[in-house]
């Protein structure tokens, strides 16, 4: 009587299969499966998980990203060559609007968020000035991203 399942068998990858397969044979009408490597997750796919994550491979990628840049905090991938990202502004732009800074015609990125503190600003204003100690939440395509980490 469970619409919703998680599998989190990583290691025995016999045993995971088994147990999505018995999931949606069951009726469970949304599995989510935990798998540790590409191919298992293939597989995953294929017999009926709606969902697959491969969590080391996540974490290597968003630690990748961050890897020997001193600005960035966090990266999100939502799709090929795109993501999110949060970095503690460069010291370029403080004291700088987000108009002023123009990082959508620059770099093509997006500012989405502004956090301060314990306060977020979402969707900032192009007025709204960069203070030290700011972090900012950036939206566009890798290649914007990196360009901006100089």
């Amino acid at each position: 009587d469970f619409d919703n399942a998680i599998v989190a068998i990583s290691s025995q990858t016999e045993a995971s299969i088994f147990a999505t397969m018995a999931l949606k044979r069951l009726g469970v009408r949304h599995v989510i499966a935990k798998a540790g490597s590409q191919l298992h997750g293939e597989i995953l796919g294929r017999i009926g998980a709606d969902r697959v994550v491969l969590p080391e491979r996540e974490t290597g990628e968003r630690l990748a990203h961050t890897f020997s840049v001193p600005n960035v905090i966090d990266y999100l991938d939502i799709g090929p060559h795109f993501g999110i990202e949060k970095i503690r502004p460069p010291k370029s732009f403080i004291d700088r609007t987000l108009g002023e800074l123009d990082l959508k015609n620059r770099h093509g990125l997006t500012p989405i968020a502004l956090r301060r503190g314990n306060s977020v600003l979402i969707n900032p204003a192009r007025d709204e000035k960069v203070r030290e100690g700011d972090e900012l939440i950036l939206i566009g395509k890798d290649d914007g991203l990196q360009r901006l980490r100089g």
